[in-house]
């Protein structure tokens, strides 16, 4: 059961019962701040509606798009492993970043969502670096497109 509520508790419109509860006080002071990781994640919204809409092959093939890709990638796995969000190095392997492969497999779900890609926890175990991984999604992001 989640405790989240999209009005603000104070609102007399929220229909939450424990929005009087003094053991529920804690909710009541948290900050309601976007955080990063969701700011980028309509970034990469925008980048994958900016490909869908436009000319998806060519942009996909640039190594900016490719680095971009690997960064955003290394960032959902940082909010994954509940890590602060720091410089990404696009040379490093998924398991030196720490991922396992639970972890593996909710990024294997993420890619389903975010890409609609199918990427196997041992294809992402296998990568040689982050950027390899960012290259296959774009490689597979085009051949997507293609068969549109």
């Amino acid at each position: 059961m989640g405790l989240r509520s999209e009005l603000h508790l104070d609102d007399p419109n929220n229909p939450t019962n424990w929005r009087r509860d003094r053991r529920m006080g804690a909710y009541h002071n948290r900050a309601n701040d976007v955080s990063d990781t969701r700011a980028e994640s309509n970034v990469l919204k925008i980048f994958l509606q900016n490909v869908t809409d436009g000319d998806g092959a060519h942009v996909l093939s640039q190594q900016e798009s490719i680095n971009f890709l690997a960064e955003e990638i290394g960032k959902k796995i940082n909010d994954f492993l509940l890590k602060p969000d720091a410089a990404i190095d696009t040379h490093l392997r998924l398991s030196e970043m720490g991922l396992d492969s639970l972890t593996a497999i909710e990024l294997r779900r993420w890619f389903r969502q975010v890409f609609g890609l199918q990427i196997s926890v041992l294809e992402m175990m296998g990568a040689a670096s982050l950027g390899q991984l960012g290259e296959t999604v774009a490689w597979r992001t085009q051949e997507k497109l293609a068969s549109r």
